[in-house]
Order: structure tokens, then sequence, then C-alpha cells
């Protein structure tokens, strides 16, 4: 049976943002397109196609926010993108937007360090067993995912205002 995908980032949380994403990852260095789909992985819990990455590479490059380079290794030849200044540009004009990207993709590097796992079958098994059971079982287990989300909240709050 295939492996199912982690999902990480939800998708509606990408949309709109894979291109943008594609450039603040180059801004460093250039990659070739096997690298930034491993360094995208990282972030969304799978491997994007290279249907999904080549495609939006192509667009950045026919925009002018990268540039390509080719070059032959091993008999192989490897592609490697660069931001161009009109890239870096483009960034900077929506400095906001990646400075909340950067935040999200950090935030997602914290969460993998927590056990995922068991929050997952427990939505699971929450998912199997809800419709079965009566409506005083509904309502116990609505107001321990309310409970958790308040003490969620509320624990947030108090670590902000001691930072």
């Amino acid at each position: 049976m295939p492996r199912k995908k982690e999902v990480i980032l939800p998708a509606d949380a990408m949309r709109g943002k894979f291109k943008l994403l594609l450039l603040y990852l180059l801004k460093g260095s250039p990659k070739h397109g096997y690298l930034l789909m491993k360094k995208l992985s990282k972030f969304m819990g799978h491997t994007p196609s290279p249907g999904t990455v080549y495609p939006a590479l192509r667009d950045l490059l026919m925009e002018g926010l990268i540039e390509v380079r080719v070059r032959a290794s091993g008999g192989r030849v490897i592609k490697e993108y660069k931001i161009t200044e009109d890239g870096l540009k483009y960034l900077e004009e929506r400095s906001d937007e990646v400075r909340k990207l950067a935040r999200m993709l950090t935030a997602v590097e914290i969460l993998k360090k927590a056990d995922l796992e068991m929050l997952k079958k427990a939505f699971r098994e929450l998912l199997e067993a809800l419709p079965d059971l009566d409506e005083e079982g509904q309502a116990r287990v609505l107001n321990v995912l309310k409970e958790c989300g308040e003490r969620l909240i509320k624990t947030l709050e108090e670590v902000r205002r001691r930072e």
C-alpha cells in the first residue's frame, strides 16, 4: 500500500505562495531543481512533484525573477536556478508576506518536534467514533476540544507576556 503523504503545511496556507517560497529558498544561493524539491519537502511534509516545481520555476524564469545556469556533471545536465535583482526586488516589495512565510516555515520546524503522530491517531479515532456517540458523548468530546483550544490560546498568551 502506498505511503500516505504527511502534510505539514495545509494547502490553503501555501495557496499563492509557492513561487514566493521558491524565490525565498533561492535568496541565499543558487540551487538545482532536485535540491529545491528536497528543501520544499522539509516544509511541506512531502516532496512536491516535478510537475509542480518545474512549471513554477519556468514561470519565474519567464518573469525575469530567476535565471538558470546549465552545466554538465558526470554525463548529466544540471540546471542551477539563481534569483535575479528583479527577484530580490520582488521579495523586497512583498517583505510583509515574506516575513509571514518565514515565520510559518519556522513554526513548521518547531511543530515537527511535537508528537504529531499521537495527535493524528487521536483525530483519526475521533473521526471514526464521533458519529456513533450519543449526544452526551458528542458533547463531552466537543467540550474537550474546546478546552484544548482555550488552553493552547491561554498558554500562548502567557508565554508571550513573559518574553
